[in-house]
């Protein structure tokens, strides 16, 4: 997820102008919601591990252990809003990789662009 940030980054500009064309967004808003994006990723890249790691729990009585262990459940499908591609699609894609359940939304380029592979990080 670093290099899809690091994609948003060097291509924010160029993104923005995909958002300013197709929502007449204004080019500075446009690049706001790009850089926002990217760090986004960043903040999931970077807190992956801490996010996934299992959880022990204490028990209420008796004996033993328990923990709340994250898995990925399958393929995640969310609904972005039209005025706020990058931002939505970053958020969805992004809290769903680390645990490899997919996510089909509109970033699905940018993944494979950073060397993510098709299928679990990136359906579609």
């Amino acid at each position: 997820m670093h290099a899809v940030a690091t994609l948003h980054s060097e291509r924010s500009q160029h993104l923005a102008e995909i958002i300013h064309r197709e929502m007449d967004k204004s080019v500075d808003e446009a690049v706001g919601e790009v850089e926002f994006s990217a760090s986004i990723y960043r903040y999931y890249a970077e807190n992956a591990e801490t996010f996934l790691t299992d959880e022990p729990i204490e028990l209420l009585e008796g004996q033993g252990t328990a923990v709340v262990r994250r898995r990925p459940v399958d393929v995640l499908l969310g609904i972005m809003p039209w005025n706020y591609p990058y931002g939505a699609g970053s958020s969805a894609a992004s809290s769903s990789i680390p645990g490899r359940s997919g996510s089909p939304v509109r970033t699905r380029r940018s993944m494979r662009r950073s060397g993510r592979r098709r299928g679990a990080q990136c359906a579609g």
